[in-house]
Parts: structure tokens; C-alpha cells; sequence
């Protein structure tokens, strides 16, 4: 996928809509494929598509889902693992 792709594809799942759409949308951010590390140690390539404080949404293009990303002390990428929807994830996000 290309960052034309998944521009299309987040404004496609805020469609969807929420009373969080307008909020989702002040923090989007032009997605970037970047390498996270998963909880196990593995790295996986993820786009990120939100960022908010020190938190960040990642899209997993594989598995068509969005999951919440920081960056850890030793300042190394780490995405937490999927949540499910745009929505979901940043619901999950906001609580932390």
C-alpha cells in the first residue's frame, strides 16, 4: 500500500462515525510506515496514522486494523498489538 492508500482507507473507517470523529481528526497526522516492535520482540512494519501526547495509532495493513503505539525508554518504537477500529483503538488510547 501506498500513503495515498491509507489516507483512503482512514477517512474510509471514520465514515463510520463517532462522537470522537471530530477529535480523531485534530490529531491525524500524514501516515509514515515506520518498524515498531511487538510485546514478543518481534519488529513489524505498521503505518502510522495518529499521534497524540506520546501515544500513537498504527494501522497494520495485513490485518486491516489499528492498534496504539509509544515509543519506550530506550526510545524504540512498540505497538501494544491491534485493538480493532479507528474508533476502538483511540477509545483504548484516550483511557490510558
Amino acid at each position: 500500500m501506498e500513503t495515498q492508500d491509507i489516507e483512503r482507507n482512514v477517512a474510509e473507517d471514520l465514515k463510520e462515525g463517532s462522537v470522537l470523529k471530530d477529535e480523531i481528526e485534530q490529531y491525524l497526522i500524514p501516515p509514515q510506515k515506520v518498524c515498531f516492535m511487538d510485546l514478543e520482540g518481534n519488529k513489524t512494519e505498521l503505518w502510522i496514522v495518529l499521534k497524540k501526547n506520546e501515544y500513537l495509532l498504527a494501522f497494520d495493513e495485513t490485518y486491516g486494523d489499528y492498534g496504539i503505539g509509544y515509543r519506550n525508554i530506550t526510545d524504540e518504537l512498540v505497538y501494544s498489538g491491534h485493538v480493532g477500529s479507528i474508533y476502538e483503538a483511540y477509545g483504548r488510547l484516550i483511557k490510558r
